[in-house]
C-alpha cells in the first residue's frame, strides 16, 4: 500500500506545476469569455470545468512530454522544440475547445448531426478564435518556461523568479 501511495504522491507532485499553470490560464480564459459575453452568465460551473480541464491537461502534458518523438528535437535549437510543442498542444486544445462548444448543442438536440448543425449556426466565431489565440499564447509561454526550467533546473528557475532582485551599487 505504501508503494501505491508513494506513486500517487510522485505523480501528483510531477503534474502540480503544469496543472497550476493551466488552472490559472483556464480561469483567465473563462473570465475573459465572460467579459466578452453579452450575457455575462459564466458561473461556477465554468470555473469547475476549468479545474477539470487543468487536471486533464496537466497530466496530458506529462504524458505528451514523455513521447519519444521529442528526441527528434534534441539536436535542434530549443526554439524549434517550443514551436513544435506549442503547435501540437494547440491542436489538442482546439479539439477540446470544439468539443466543449459542441456538448451543450448535442445534449439539447435530437441527434448528433442536429447538434452539430445548431453549433455551426449559433457559434460566435470571433469569440471562439479569440479564446484559441489566448490559449496558443499561454501554451507558448508554458513551453518557454518548461525549456528554461529544463536547461537551468527547477530550483534555479524558482530562485530566479521568486528570489530578490540584485541591486547594483
Amino acid at each position: 500500500m505504501k508503494k501505491v501511495l508513494d506513486f500517487i504522491k510522485k505523480e501528483l507532485l510531477e503534474m502540480l506545476p503544469s496543472t497550476l499553470f493551466f488552472l490559472v490560464v483556464f480561469c483567465l480564459v473563462v473570465f475573459t469569455r465572460d467579459l466578452m459575453s453579452s450575457q455575462g452568465d459564466v458561473g461556477m460551473l465554468s470555473y469547475a470545468a476549468a479545474l477539470i480541464g487543468a487536471l486533464i491537461i496537466g497530466k496530458s502534458v506529462l504524458i505528451a512530454d514523455a513521447l519519444p518523438v521529442w528526441h527528434y528535437f534534441d539536436r535542434r535549437p530549443r526554439l524549434v522544440l517550443i514551436i513544435a510543442k506549442t503547435f501540437m498542444y494547440s491542436l489538442v486544445a482546439l479539439l477540446f475547445q470544439f468539443i466543449e462548444e459542441l456538448i451543450p448543442h448535442v445534449r439539447g438536440s435530437a441527434s448528433f448531426a442536429a447538434g452539430l448543425n445548431e453549433l455551426f449556426e449559433e457559434i460566435l466565431w470571433p469569440r471562439f478564435w479569440g479564446t484559441h489565440i489566448q490559449l496558443i499564447a499561454f501554451l507558448m509561454l508554458y513551453n518557454i518556461i518548461a525549456v528554461i526550467s529544463e536547461e537551468i533546473g527547477r530550483e534555479r528557475l524558482m530562485k530566479l523568479l521568486l528570489g530578490k532582485a540584485k541591486t547594483e551599487t
